[in-house]
């Protein structure tokens, strides 16, 4: 992997993480109890995966 490439992989993870925290926050806000919808736990698999692939030597 180039690393260009690592550095958008590291730069999409970075949006991710933004986009989960504001939304888990936004909604505790709103509710102490709450359910994680499609959406965001599409987005919450997707970082794993990138995880995954920043993670492989």
């Amino acid at each position: 992997m180039s690393n260009q490439e690592i550095m958008e992989l590291q730069n999409t993870l970075i949006e991710n993480q933004r986009y989960v925290i504001s939304e888990l926050m936004k909604r505790y806000c709103l509710e102490p109890t709450f359910e994680i919808g499609e959406r965001l736990q599409a987005v919450i698999r997707q970082n794993n995966e990138l995880m995954s692939i920043l993670e492989k030597p």
